[in-house]
């Protein structure tokens, strides 16, 4: 299935989204993950306490059943990566999202992608359902996520062409979190007045360089 890509980023310093809460950004002009990925989320910081404004919403643990309930009755293999975050309840609690965005797994998420008839699940919802994001079950070992404004459950979100508004924003589910974490972090300790670490500092100064070329 050819989609095409790109990546909707929020309240990125420099990111020219103008008001917007979100603005899609071209792959090419994203800067390039440079942290070993090894599937296992080891990355993230460690932290005490579950961080305000993470995507945790404290009855995922309820809801992940269900979806995994009906992926065993539908005898649906998934991803060792997704199989891995889910067991690693700690790292849901330390991601936040600035626009509120929140884990959003549940039975229903099992979707096919519009007009495709390939399944797809959706795991991340915007706050204000403008953006949903799905791991895309291609029948690879990692397989990539996809980014759409469409509730693919719901057919009256569906445009007229549908696929020509799915994007496919991440290789992995694990490299998508790393960007969406750099990004959300980047946004939070900016707008909180909080040093930047060597590592996103970087990532925002690069990110401001290739925007504006």
């Amino acid at each position: 299935m050819e989609l095409r890509t790109g990546w909707y980023t929020s309240g990125l310093p420099g990111a020219g989204c103008r008001g917007r809460t979100y603005c899609l950004q071209p792959m090419d002009r994203l800067p390039p993950i440079r942290t070993d990925l090894a599937g296992d989320f080891s990355w993230l910081p460690p932290i005490p306490l579950p961080l305000d404004w993470s995507i945790a919403t404290g009855v995922e643990s309820a809801a992940d059943g269900r979806f995994l309930a009906r992926a065993r009755g539908e005898a649906i293999d998934l991803p060792a990566s997704f199989v891995t975050f889910l067991a690693s309840p700690g790292v849901m609690s330390g991601l936040r999202s600035m626009t509120g965005c929140w884990w959003s797994l549940d039975a229903d998420s099992l979707q096919p992608v519009p007009t495709s008839g390939e399944l797809a699940v959706r795991f991340l919802t915007d706050q204000q359902g403008a953006l949903f994001w799905y791991l895309l079950l291609d029948g690879t070992s990692d397989p990539p996520v996809v980014v759409s404004a469409q509730d693919f459950s719901d057919q009256e979100t569906w445009e007229p062409s549908p696929l020509d508004h799915v994007y496919r924003c991440a290789p992995t589910l694990e490299a998508f979190f790393y960007r969406f974490w750099m990004e959300n972090e980047i946004g939070f300790r900016s707008q909180d007045g909080e040093a930047l670490t060597p590592e996103l500092h970087e990532y925002m100064e690069e990110a401001r360089r290739l925007y504006v070329g």
